[in-house]
C-alpha cells in the first residue's frame, strides 16, 4: 500500500474506483450486447441493415471512452487494490478484492467485444469481396456484349476461326 494514503483516504478511493469501474463495466456490457446483436443480424442475412446497431454502438463507444477517460484519472488503483487485497483484511480486503473483479471483467468484456468485432469485419470483408467480384464480372461482361452484341452467352467467347 502506499505510504501516503490513510485507511480512510484508501477506503474512500477504493470505492470511488469501485463505482468507477461499475459504470465503465456498465458500458462495456452494452456495447457487448451491440456487438453480439450485429453479428447475429449479419450472420443471419446476407442483406441485413445494421445501421441503427451502428448509432447505438457508436453511443456505447462514447459511454465507454468517457467511462474510460474517468478512470485514467485513478490510474495505480488495481495494484494498490492487489496488495490490500494479499495484505489487508477487512473491509478494505473485501473492497480490493471487489476492485479486481470489477477490473477482471472490463477485460473479459474488452476481449469479447474485440472478438465479436473481428467477426464482423470478417463478414464484411467477405461480402466486399463478393460486391468485387460481382462488379469485375459485370464489367466483364458489358465489355463482352458490346464485343458480340447482348444475345451471346455469358462465358468464355469460342472463336470461329483457327487462329483464336
Amino acid at each position: 500500500m502506499t505510504a501516503s494514503w490513510s485507511k480512510d483516504q484508501l477506503l474512500d478511493e477504493m470505492r470511488q474506483y469501485t463505482t468507477l469501474l461499475e459504470a465503465k463495466n456498465a458500458a462495456l456490457a452494452d456495447l457487448s450486447a451491440t456487438s453480439i446483436e450485429m453479428w447475429s443480424t449479419l450472420s443471419a442475412s446476407e442483406s441485413a441493415d445494421i445501421s441503427d446497431v451502428l448509432k447505438r454502438r457508436e453511443q456505447h463507444c462514447k459511454r465507454c471512452v468517457e467511462a474510460s477517460n474517468r478512470i485514467k484519472s485513478s490510474s495505480g488503483m488495481v495494484e494498490i487494490a492487489s496488495q490490500a487485497a494479499e495484505t489487508v483484511g477487512g473491509e478494505l480486503g473485501d473492497l480490493s478484492q471487489k476492485v479486481l473483479a470489477l477490473y477482471n471483467k472490463s477485460q473479459t468484456l474488452s476481449e469479447e467485444i474485440l472478438t465479436r468485432q473481428q467477426q464482423c469485419e470478417a463478414i464484411l470483408k467477405a461480402r466486399l469481396d463478393d460486391t468485387a467480384k460481382a462488379l469485375r464480372q459485370s464489367v466483364q461482361r458489358r465489355k463482352l456484349d458490346a464485343a458480340y452484341g447482348p444475345a451471346h452467352k455469358h462465358g468464355t467467347p469460342i472463336f470461329l476461326d483457327r487462329q483464336r
